[in-house]
């Protein structure tokens, strides 16, 4: 059976852990503790950690993930929860670049997308990433930004592609699947 990725909306989180991070251990909390607390919210249809492998210049992230919801309600119930602002909180101790700055984005930068297509991505263990300043024709993208959560965005819509072949990517960020729901 196929893992179809088709949700209406998708908080994409861009960040680097802090430089003395041992990124072992970081991804090792990544599949038994950050991975299983957001899909076990009840509003998350899917959350999924993954690593940059490859990156234009430009892009200065090493890991991101995808938060999706099927509603903006399920979005504002989950990202506005005190669970959830007490998990992020102790995430920016832990590994954020500036943990006790109120400048949140220093740590992560936040885009709540919106998916433009009924067609369904299959998911895979990679994926590629293209970010649009200025979309032309909506149709040649998947996502479009809604707002930005945390920190300015510097485009409007992104391509999100998956593939079981990392070759078969050519994209500004190529992504390797860390951990996604089980």
């Amino acid at each position: 059976m196929k893992n179809l990725f088709l949700y209406k909306y998708n908080v994409l989180l861009t960040y680097t852990p802090r430089k003395e991070t041992n990124l072992e251990k970081y991804e090792k909390w990544l599949i038994d503790v950050d991975n299983p607390f957001f899909n076990s919210i009840n509003e998350v249809s899917h959350y999924s950690n993954w690593k940059v492998l490859n990156r234009l210049d430009n892009f200065d992230f090493e890991y991101f993930d995808f938060l999706t919801f099927n509603t903006l309600s399920d979005f504002n119930i989950t990202w506005h929860s005190e669970k959830v602002k007490k998990f992020t909180s102790e995430w920016r101790r832990l590994w954020g670049q500036a943990p006790k700055s109120k400048n949140l984005h220093l740590n992560a930068r936040v885009f709540l997308l919106e998916n433009l297509s009924d067609k369904p991505l299959e998911f895979q263990n990679f994926v590629g990433l293209n970010f649009i300043k200025k979309a032309l024709k909506l149709n040649n993208y998947n996502f479009r930004l809604v707002r930005s959560i945390r920190d300015e965005a510097d485009f409007e819509c992104v391509k999100i592609e998956f593939t079981y072949d990392r070759s078969q990517i050519s994209s500004e960020i190529i992504g390797k699947l860390i951990v996604g729901p089980s």
